[in-house]
């Protein structure tokens, strides 16, 4: 009996199975799907301080503090193929009295200037840091000179006035890099 009922459960599964109703699937739709993700990354982090110009007199002559990071990841082939654009953001807060000017280079692998981006770092009139932000968008061309860079070279120059020298400017960057994957 037991046996009889399993045979039976199982023709009807199989019945059920052979007629139900299956939409035909077309897998080349996968060709059509595209995605745009982005991708936020960490450039250039640094802290100047009193200590940084203690050679400079106050004269008119400015004094310039350089820093190199690498940044290798950006000849990646799969980032070559499929970022659209770059929006770099360069924030600082600066509790000096002076001014300050920042010189951002992307080099390649022979020094060779790829993209220069100079921008002017506010003084703070009470000793409070005081925020200045720059934000530079690549896309198009522009973006393989970006991506033909393997360093990242900032320099900061402190503008002396009559003013003590003293305080700290904290400088951060990132890049968001806006892609589009079509390729699945």
């Amino acid at each position: 009996m037991l046996l009889k009922r399993f045979l039976l459960f199982v023709i009807i599964l199989s019945c059920i199975c052979t007629v139900s109703c299956v939409d035909d699937l077309d897998f080349e739709q996968a060709q059509d799907i595209e995605i745009f993700p982005t991708a936020e990354v960490d450039l250039i982090f640094f802290t100047l301080v009193t200590e940084n110009f203690d050679n400079v007199d106050n004269s008119d002559t400015p004094q310039t503090e350089r820093d190199t990071t690498m940044v290798s990841f950006l000849d990646d082939r799969f980032l070559r193929d499929n970022v659209t654009n770059v929006e770099l953001t360069f924030r600082v807060n600066n509790s000096f009295v002076q001014s300050f000017v920042s010189r951002v280079l992307f080099l390649d692998s022979n020094l060779n200037v790829m993209r220069a981006i100079e921008f002017d770092i506010n003084p703070s009139l009470s000793g409070e840091p005081v925020q200045s932000v720059t934000i530079d968008t690549i896309s198009g061309e522009e973006l393989e000179g970006l991506l033909s860079s393997d360093r990242i070279v900032n320099e900061v120059t402190l503008l002396p006035n009559d003013e003590p020298i003293v305080g700290e400017l904290n400088f951060e960057s990132k890049g968001v890099f806006q892609l589009r994957i079509s390729d699945f």
